[in-house]
Protein backbone atom coordinates (compact mmCIF):
# COMPACT_ATOMS: atom_id res chain seq x y z
CA UNK A 1 0.00 0.00 0.00
CA UNK A 2 1.31 3.50 -0.60
CA UNK A 3 1.99 5.60 1.99
CA UNK A 4 0.49 9.06 0.57
CA UNK A 5 -2.00 9.45 -2.28
CA UNK A 6 -1.44 11.16 -5.27
CA UNK A 7 -3.96 14.09 -3.74
CA UNK A 8 -1.26 14.22 -1.00
CA UNK A 9 1.73 15.05 -3.75
CA UNK A 10 -0.75 17.24 -5.82
CA UNK A 11 -0.81 19.29 -2.54
CA UNK A 12 3.51 19.60 -1.18
CA UNK A 13 3.96 20.50 -4.95
CA UNK A 14 1.55 23.24 -5.07
CA UNK A 15 2.32 24.36 -1.87
CA UNK A 16 5.93 24.63 -2.34
CA UNK A 17 5.53 26.69 -5.91
CA UNK A 18 3.31 28.91 -4.16
CA UNK A 19 5.83 29.17 -1.18
CA UNK A 20 8.62 30.03 -4.18
CA UNK A 21 6.04 32.36 -5.76
CA UNK A 22 5.84 34.39 -2.18
CA UNK A 23 9.12 34.33 -1.86
CA UNK A 24 10.69 35.07 -5.36
CA UNK A 25 7.74 36.94 -7.13
CA UNK A 26 6.90 40.47 -5.63
CA UNK A 27 10.70 41.16 -6.36
CA UNK A 28 12.01 43.18 -9.06
CA UNK A 29 12.50 46.71 -10.04
CA UNK A 30 8.35 47.59 -9.96
CA UNK A 31 6.56 46.63 -6.79
CA UNK A 32 3.21 44.85 -6.23
CA UNK A 33 1.86 48.78 -6.08
CA UNK A 34 3.40 50.19 -8.86
CA UNK A 35 1.23 51.19 -12.13
CA UNK A 36 3.26 49.37 -14.76
CA UNK A 37 0.91 48.95 -18.01
CA UNK A 38 -2.44 50.00 -19.15
CA UNK A 39 -5.46 49.16 -16.82
CA UNK A 40 -7.12 45.86 -17.56
CA UNK A 41 -4.61 44.24 -19.47
CA UNK A 42 -5.05 40.50 -20.22
CA UNK A 43 -2.17 37.76 -19.83
CA UNK A 44 1.09 38.28 -21.69
CA UNK A 45 4.70 37.33 -21.37
CA UNK A 46 5.06 40.45 -19.30
CA UNK A 47 2.17 40.18 -17.07
CA UNK A 48 1.27 36.64 -16.63
CA UNK A 49 -2.23 37.16 -15.13
CA UNK A 50 -2.77 41.09 -16.68
CA UNK A 51 -3.46 44.01 -15.30
CA UNK A 52 -5.97 45.40 -12.56
CA UNK A 53 -8.24 48.66 -12.83
CA UNK A 54 -4.77 50.90 -12.39
CA UNK A 55 -1.90 49.04 -14.27
CA UNK A 56 -0.57 47.33 -11.88
CA UNK A 57 0.41 43.58 -12.23
CA UNK A 58 -1.64 40.91 -10.53
CA UNK A 59 0.77 38.14 -10.59
CA UNK A 60 2.86 40.71 -8.13
CA UNK A 61 0.19 41.46 -6.48
CA UNK A 62 -0.98 37.40 -6.11
CA UNK A 63 2.29 36.77 -4.73
CA UNK A 64 2.51 39.46 -2.12
CA UNK A 65 -0.73 38.51 -1.01
CA UNK A 66 0.78 34.84 -0.44
CA UNK A 67 3.61 35.74 1.29
CA UNK A 68 1.05 37.88 3.68
CA UNK A 69 -1.31 34.86 4.06
CA UNK A 70 1.12 32.00 5.01
CA UNK A 71 3.36 34.67 7.32
CA UNK A 72 -0.36 35.53 9.05
CA UNK A 73 -1.44 31.74 8.61
CA UNK A 74 2.09 30.49 9.91
CA UNK A 75 2.71 32.87 12.78
CA UNK A 76 -1.32 31.99 14.18
CA UNK A 77 -0.39 28.52 14.04
CA UNK A 78 2.96 28.97 15.75
CA UNK A 79 1.09 30.93 18.57
CA UNK A 80 -1.85 28.18 18.66
CA UNK A 81 0.33 25.20 19.05
CA UNK A 82 2.51 27.03 22.00
CA UNK A 83 -0.97 28.42 23.70
CA UNK A 84 -2.54 24.97 23.13
CA UNK A 85 0.08 22.90 23.52
CA UNK A 86 1.19 24.23 27.38
CA UNK A 87 -3.09 24.94 28.21
CA UNK A 88 -3.48 20.88 27.30
CA UNK A 89 -0.45 20.06 29.38
CA UNK A 90 -1.76 22.24 31.99
CA UNK A 91 -5.19 20.76 31.88
CA UNK A 92 -3.79 17.18 31.94
CA UNK A 93 -1.35 17.67 34.31
CA UNK A 94 -1.82 20.91 36.60
CA UNK A 95 -3.76 20.23 40.04
CA UNK A 96 -6.98 19.02 40.00
CA UNK A 97 -8.46 23.18 40.41
CA UNK A 98 -6.29 24.24 37.55
CA UNK A 99 -7.15 21.51 34.72
CA UNK A 100 -10.68 22.40 35.77
CA UNK A 101 -10.41 25.73 35.26
CA UNK A 102 -8.36 25.41 32.09
CA UNK A 103 -10.63 22.88 30.65
CA UNK A 104 -13.62 25.11 31.76
CA UNK A 105 -12.35 27.97 30.15
CA UNK A 106 -11.30 25.98 26.92
CA UNK A 107 -14.95 24.66 26.47
CA UNK A 108 -16.40 28.03 26.97
CA UNK A 109 -14.01 29.50 24.11
CA UNK A 110 -15.90 27.08 21.76
CA UNK A 111 -19.27 28.90 22.53
CA UNK A 112 -18.68 31.91 20.53
CA UNK A 113 -18.15 31.58 17.02
CA UNK A 114 -14.25 32.11 15.73
CA UNK A 115 -14.75 35.17 12.88
CA UNK A 116 -17.44 36.56 14.89
CA UNK A 117 -14.87 36.66 18.14
CA UNK A 118 -12.05 37.91 15.76
CA UNK A 119 -14.18 40.51 14.27
CA UNK A 120 -14.70 41.86 17.98
CA UNK A 121 -11.24 41.59 18.65
CA UNK A 122 -10.45 43.52 15.76
CA UNK A 123 -13.02 45.98 16.68
CA UNK A 124 -12.00 47.01 19.97
CA UNK A 125 -8.29 46.84 19.13
CA UNK A 126 -7.53 48.20 15.38
CA UNK A 127 -7.36 46.96 11.79
CA UNK A 128 -3.66 45.67 10.66
CA UNK A 129 -1.33 42.23 10.40
CA UNK A 130 -0.78 42.09 14.21
CA UNK A 131 -4.43 42.72 15.24
CA UNK A 132 -5.49 39.93 12.73
CA UNK A 133 -2.65 37.45 13.97
CA UNK A 134 -3.68 37.76 17.88
CA UNK A 135 -7.19 37.79 16.93
CA UNK A 136 -6.63 34.51 14.99
CA UNK A 137 -5.03 32.80 17.28
CA UNK A 138 -7.57 33.71 19.99
CA UNK A 139 -9.84 31.53 18.61
CA UNK A 140 -7.39 28.48 17.30
CA UNK A 141 -5.95 27.58 20.37
CA UNK A 142 -9.01 26.03 22.02
CA UNK A 143 -8.87 23.47 19.52
CA UNK A 144 -5.40 22.17 19.74
CA UNK A 145 -6.05 22.42 23.61
CA UNK A 146 -8.48 19.82 23.37
CA UNK A 147 -6.87 17.43 20.86
CA UNK A 148 -3.85 17.64 23.47
CA UNK A 149 -5.92 16.52 26.14
CA UNK A 150 -7.42 13.85 24.25
CA UNK A 151 -3.92 12.38 23.26
CA UNK A 152 -2.61 12.73 26.65
CA UNK A 153 -5.02 10.75 28.24
CA UNK A 154 -4.82 7.81 25.39
CA UNK A 155 -0.86 7.91 25.82
CA UNK A 156 -0.29 8.39 29.92
CA UNK A 157 -1.17 4.83 30.60
CA UNK A 158 1.29 3.16 27.86
CA UNK A 159 4.18 0.86 29.66
CA UNK A 160 7.01 3.38 28.87
CA UNK A 161 5.48 6.25 30.36
CA UNK A 162 4.22 4.22 33.44
CA UNK A 163 7.54 3.05 34.15
CA UNK A 164 9.05 6.15 33.64
CA UNK A 165 6.70 7.57 36.85
CA UNK A 166 7.35 4.44 38.85
CA UNK A 167 11.41 5.53 38.66
CA UNK A 168 10.59 8.50 39.71
CA UNK A 169 10.66 10.92 36.63
CA UNK A 170 9.55 14.32 36.89
CA UNK A 171 6.20 15.61 34.78
CA UNK A 172 8.52 18.11 32.25
CA UNK A 173 10.79 15.09 31.39
CA UNK A 174 7.85 12.59 30.93
CA UNK A 175 5.92 15.24 28.59
CA UNK A 176 9.11 15.68 26.93
CA UNK A 177 10.52 12.73 26.56
CA UNK A 178 7.89 10.33 25.59
CA UNK A 179 4.73 12.41 25.23
CA UNK A 180 5.43 15.04 23.01
CA UNK A 181 7.28 12.95 20.33
CA UNK A 182 4.19 11.03 19.94
CA UNK A 183 1.98 13.51 19.56
CA UNK A 184 4.12 15.64 17.17
CA UNK A 185 2.84 13.84 14.33
CA UNK A 186 -0.80 14.04 15.05
CA UNK A 187 -0.55 17.92 15.75
CA UNK A 188 1.46 18.13 12.20
CA UNK A 189 -1.70 17.06 10.62
CA UNK A 190 -4.07 19.46 12.37
CA UNK A 191 -1.93 22.42 11.83
CA UNK A 192 -2.03 22.33 8.37
CA UNK A 193 -6.02 21.68 8.05
CA UNK A 194 -6.22 24.25 10.57
CA UNK A 195 -3.81 26.42 8.10
CA UNK A 196 -6.24 25.93 5.70
CA UNK A 197 -8.62 27.43 7.79
CA UNK A 198 -6.53 30.42 9.14
CA UNK A 199 -5.93 31.39 5.54
CA UNK A 200 -9.70 31.41 4.65
CA UNK A 201 -10.53 33.35 7.93
CA UNK A 202 -7.94 36.11 6.99
CA UNK A 203 -9.47 36.24 3.24
CA UNK A 204 -12.38 36.93 4.66
CA UNK A 205 -11.69 39.16 7.36
CA UNK A 206 -9.99 41.55 4.90
CA UNK A 207 -12.33 40.86 2.20
CA UNK A 208 -15.21 43.02 4.82
CA UNK A 209 -12.09 45.59 5.19
CA UNK A 210 -10.64 44.57 8.49
CA UNK A 211 -8.02 42.85 8.01
CA UNK A 212 -4.82 43.83 6.06
CA UNK A 213 -5.22 47.36 5.00
CA UNK A 214 -4.35 48.57 1.63
CA UNK A 215 -2.35 49.33 -0.12
CA UNK A 216 -0.74 46.07 0.61
CA UNK A 217 -2.72 43.41 -1.07
CA UNK A 218 -4.45 40.66 0.26
CA UNK A 219 -6.11 37.79 -1.63
CA UNK A 220 -9.79 38.78 0.37
CA UNK A 221 -9.35 42.56 -0.71
CA UNK A 222 -8.68 41.43 -4.41
CA UNK A 223 -11.72 39.51 -4.29
CA UNK A 224 -13.79 42.63 -2.49
CA UNK A 225 -12.21 44.35 -5.42
CA UNK A 226 -12.73 41.97 -8.45
CA UNK A 227 -16.49 41.32 -7.55
CA UNK A 228 -17.57 44.53 -8.74
CA UNK A 229 -15.79 44.22 -12.11
CA UNK A 230 -17.10 40.30 -11.93
CA UNK A 231 -18.66 41.04 -15.42
CA UNK A 232 -16.53 43.40 -17.58
CA UNK A 233 -13.26 41.94 -16.34
CA UNK A 234 -13.87 38.92 -14.71
CA UNK A 235 -10.27 38.01 -14.28
CA UNK A 236 -9.65 40.71 -11.28
CA UNK A 237 -12.02 38.21 -9.05
CA UNK A 238 -10.91 34.30 -11.22
CA UNK A 239 -7.33 35.14 -10.51
CA UNK A 240 -7.75 35.71 -6.27
CA UNK A 241 -10.63 33.05 -6.28
CA UNK A 242 -8.81 30.47 -7.87
CA UNK A 243 -5.58 30.90 -5.90
CA UNK A 244 -7.53 31.15 -2.47
CA UNK A 245 -9.39 27.25 -3.03
CA UNK A 246 -6.59 25.99 -4.19
CA UNK A 247 -4.36 26.74 -1.44
CA UNK A 248 -7.17 25.64 0.92
CA UNK A 249 -7.82 22.49 -0.96
CA UNK A 250 -4.00 21.54 -0.88
CA UNK A 251 -3.81 22.17 2.59
CA UNK A 252 -6.28 19.80 3.28
CA UNK A 253 -5.01 17.03 0.56
CA UNK A 254 -1.53 17.59 2.75
CA UNK A 255 -3.27 17.44 6.11
CA UNK A 256 -5.55 14.26 5.24
CA UNK A 257 -2.47 12.81 4.07
CA UNK A 258 -0.63 12.80 7.03
CA UNK A 259 -3.25 11.86 9.21
CA UNK A 260 -3.99 8.95 7.00
CA UNK A 261 -0.40 8.14 7.39
CA UNK A 262 -0.41 8.12 10.57
CA UNK A 263 -3.87 5.61 11.21
CA UNK A 264 -2.72 2.10 12.56
CA UNK A 265 -5.74 0.86 10.32
CA UNK A 266 -4.13 2.06 7.20
CA UNK A 267 -0.80 0.18 7.50
CA UNK A 268 -0.58 -2.85 6.03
Amino acid sequence: MKRFDPMFWFGVSFLTLLVLVAVFGPMGSAGHNAIVADPYLGPSAQHWMGTDELGRDIFKRIAYGARLSLMIGLSVQALSLLIGITAGMIGSFGPKWLRVMVLRFTDGMFAFPDILLAILIIGVWKTGVEPVIVALAVTSWPGITRLVVTQVASLRDREYVVASNAMGASTPYVVIRHILPQMWGVLLAVAMVDLAGTILAESTLSFLGIGVQAPDPSWGSMIEKGRFEMTSNPMLLLWPCLVLSTTIFALNFVGDGIRAALDPRRKS
